[in-house]
């Protein structure tokens, strides 16, 4: 079994085995198929911690130019692949996070943020 990776840099399709994501450092990426744009995370780890991973997706669809119509993790442990659908955090989110970066606060879900 294979995930087929698109750089966008080159413009070009790669296919990589399971031994050979292994290999990679964990990427964010976003993959294109039949017109839809899909924000990818490939991890390697032992454990999946599905909340980060929701962070960093959104965080880079929130600061790339082009949005992804779905998020997946690609997750890769002991030889099988899991192909894990992501819930993307609301805007309101990642904006008081890069707020809280801003101005040195320590950002949670209940922050209150001046306006």
């Amino acid at each position: 079994m294979g995930v087929v990776l698109f750089n966008e840099e080159h413009h070009t399709y790669t296919l990589y085995s399971a031994d050979e994501i292994k290999e990679l450092q964990p990427v964010t990426t976003l993959l294109k198929c039949h017109r839809v744009k899909i924000r990818a995370e490939i991890k390697t780890s032992a454990v999946l911690d599905i909340e980060g991973c929701r962070w960093q997706l959104s965080l880079y669809d929130f600061l790339d130019t082009e949005d992804a119509d779905k998020f997946m993790v690609f997750h890769f442990n002991k030889g099988k692949l899991k192909v894990v659908p992501v819930i993307p955090l609301e805007l309101r989110h990642i904006e008081a996070l890069l707020v809280c970066g801003d101005t040195g606060w320590t950002y949670s879900e209940y922050t209150n943020l001046p306006d």
